[in-house]
């Protein structure tokens, strides 16, 4: 049975790679169900060090983009193809008893008894495969909580939303999921937006700005699926309207581009309250 992955922080970009892979293996007449992985762990495990990222069978396709969908058909076929030109036999496997028939997945004539333990292989293979693995898992581990220590170090919000505003819009940013490098990079921006753009407005509390846990209630009310960056409006003390700015995924790597677009609907919302 082939086993279809798709590793990530549970970003966009994560969520378009997996959409699209099912798409592709609809389109391929397979009745497989793509598993998405978000625990960093596994991610290691897996020799995963750049997302999204996508696996067949434990082998690694796509690493760092999101391909088209013709291009993972492509992917994917070429790999199932090599799979049954190349069979492998349990001897490869490393099964004890030798068993010379082709096999899709690790087992042998003894049912695991003689190969339950790898570190009983000659050499002892297993073990140094063992400590290979644990010293890069905890690297990886290590070098992601550094980034992500460095990155959260930059950004000092408000982790309460706003309740008490009166006249004046509020921007929230929704942290949903696991934070990701792209992820703290937007909320700094729209931050940044508000303190360097609207300094006058800050001080009369007719602007504000806050970093939010995305709770239960407020998914639901916002109709939530990642991290969003929330417009809301409020009129004597009362919220009135809210905006989701959606675009702010597609302007992620231009800082100029996504801070326009963050002061264009602000100043627009201002407006409507005079």
């Amino acid at each position: 049975m082939n086993i279809v992955k798709v590793y990530g922080p549970g970003c966009a970009k994560c969520a378009e790679l997996a959409k699209i892979t099912q798409e592709a293996i609809n389109q391929l007449g397979w009745d497989i169900t793509v598993e998405k992985v978000t625990d960093m762990t596994e991610l290691a495990k897996a020799g995963v060090l750049v997302t999204p990222a996508m696996s067949l069978d434990g082998k690694l396709l796509v690493s760092g983009k999101v391909p088209s969908v013709e291009e993972i058909k492509s992917l994917l076929s070429e790999e199932k193809s090599e799979e049954k030109q190349n069979p492998v036999t349990q001897e490869e496997k490393g099964c004890c008893c030798k068993a010379t028939q082709p096999v899709e997945k690790p087992s042998c004539e003894c049912d695991g008894a003689c190969c339950s333990k790898e570190s009983e292989q000659p050499n002892g293979k297993g073990w140094k495969k063992a400590i290979v693995w644990v010293v890069l898992i905890l690297i990886l581990l290590a070098v992601v909580k550094l980034v992500n220590r460095e990155m959260n170090d930059s950004v000092q919000t408000t982790t309460e939303s706003n309740n008490t505003m009166q006249n004046g819009v509020e921007l929230v940013y929704m942290e949903y999921g696991a934070r990701c490098p792209t992820c703290i990079r937007m909320e700094k921006w729209a931050k940044e937006t508000v303190e360097n753009e609207f300094a006058p407005q800050l001080k009369d509390r007719s602007i504000m700005f806050a970093a939010v846990p995305a709770k239960e209630e407020l998914v639901q009310k916002y109709n939530l699926t990642t991290k969003a960056l929330i417009l809301k409006v409020f009129r004597d003390g009362k919220e009135v309207s809210w905006i989701d700015l959606d675009k702010i995924w597609e302007l992620s790597k231009d800082e100029a581009a996504f801070k326009s677009y963050v002061v264009e609907n602000i100043r627009k919302q201002l407006a409507l309250l005079k």
